[in-house]
């Protein structure tokens, strides 16, 4: 049994501009001047690690650990109540490999992502993929991504009903992030050249598996023995 923990952004869909247009909307309200997120990568981050750099890079050191709840509470009602479907792209192979993957007895299918569970949730919903996923790990349970498989193996030992363990978990994503955050708890990895991270990047941090993207679903199910 294999417990397959999936990405958002720039694995499983594109939002363009939403998290940054939204971003600058939130920390401009909270400094009262504009904030720009120019020079900020947010690829592979979490949220809140997000929020504190572009608050630091803003000059904002004012009870910094309340402003960046605020700065997240305010931002994920933004993403929440303006995204539509017109606004996310579902990557290539994305939809037809979850389909096949859902119907597979020995796989479970979750999310791990650095997006708040908020505005993941609603970037799922917004590409019709929320029903593949019943459980997962935000950016909102820890700023530090290495932490997020300790919270996804905790939900997925309670929504699946049986002891989950981080050898059986397999994280898929675009960044060196993800990579790394599985190579922390000795999960399998897989990597997708489908963000904005370039492939040489991307086999610098030592994936188990190097897909071009989710289109090339035998090669990942060999990968998972299936």
């Amino acid at each position: 049994m294999s417990v397959l923990l999936f990405d958002i952004d720039g694995t499983l869909l594109m939002a363009p501009g939403v998290g940054r247009r939204h971003f600058e909307s939130a920390l401009t309200a909270l400094c009262g001047r504009r904030v720009s997120a120019d020079g900020v990568a947010f690829a592979g981050r979490t949220d809140r690690s997000l929020a504190r750099e572009m608050l630091e890079r803003a000059g904002y050191t004012e009870e910094i650990e309340n402003a960046i709840t605020e700065v997240l509470d305010a931002y994920a009602a933004r993403v929440e109540d303006d995204i539509q479907p017109e606004d996310v792209d579902i990557l290539p192979g994305v939809r037809a490999l979850l389909d096949e993957l859902q119907d597979d007895p020995g796989l479970d299918l979750g999310v791990l992502t650095g997006n708040l569970e908020r505005t993941g949730r609603a970037k799922l919903a917004a590409g019709a993929l929320d029903d593949f996923f019943s459980f997962g790990a935000f950016g909102s349970d820890h700023e530090d991504r290495n932490e997020l498989p300790f919270f996804a193996r905790t939900r997925a030992t309670s929504v699946l009903g049986r002891p989950v363990a981080f050898a059986s978990l397999v994280i898929i994503g675009d960044t060196e992030h993800d990579v790394r955050c599985g190579h922390h708890v000795g999960a399998r990895t897989v990597a997708v050249c489908t963000g904005n991270v370039d492939r040489e990047s991307l086999l610098t941090a030592g994936p188990d598996l190097l897909l071009e993207d989710l289109t090339e679903r035998q090669r990942l199910r060999q990968f998972l023995g299936r």
